[in-house]
């Protein structure tokens, strides 16, 4: 019982700060986009991202602070151990020698799969007008999606841990 009031409590948390948590067992499926991978500049649709488990999208702009503040958590969560493609990192209207630098920002997250969005298609078709925006996926399905704040510790914990874990 104490579990189950405290995820509701950590759930309220994160949509008073303005992340709102958005489970679904059959959510909408993965919008068409293209993206250009970092490592190669090859373009890239984004049904070629689709895992046969979870995985996580987190989308993040220039000169965004909260974005870097995320980027920054993960890059600092010692338990986090990805498997490739399980974590996809869009950098957003950025050119590839920015998003480079960005990259290189966070060496701890060497086994993400990164991605430039220089045009915002992607975010603009995740509905990601806010950021950072992160989504996670079930297949080609969005199971949950946070948006727009900085993952506070209720939402990294209740959300976030859980799914990469």
């Amino acid at each position: 019982m104490f579990f189950s009031l405290r995820a509701v409590l950590l759930l309220l948390a994160a949509w008073v700060v303005g992340g709102v948590a958005r489970p679904s067992a059959q959510g909408p499926a993965l919008p068409a986009f293209a993206l250009t991978r970092l490592a190669d500049g090859q373009a890239i649709a984004s049904d070629a991202l689709v895992r046969p488990d979870q995985w996580t999208v987190l989308i993040v702009r220039p000169a965004c602070l909260p974005c870097r503040a995320v980027l920054q958590r993960f890059s600092n969560d010692a338990g986090l151990r990805l498997e490739p493609g399980q974590l996809v990192i869009v950098l957003s209207g950025l050119a590839p020698a920015e998003a480079a630098a960005v990259r290189a920002s966070a060496p701890r997250l060497a086994g993400a799969a990164w991605y430039v969005d220089g045009s915002g298609a992607a975010a603009d078709a995740l509905d990601a007008r806010s950021a950072p925006a992160l989504f996670g996926f079930r297949r080609d399905r969005i199971a949950w999606s946070l948006r727009g704040s900085v993952f506070i510790d209720a939402q990294w914990q209740g959300v976030v841990n859980p799914w990469l874990q």
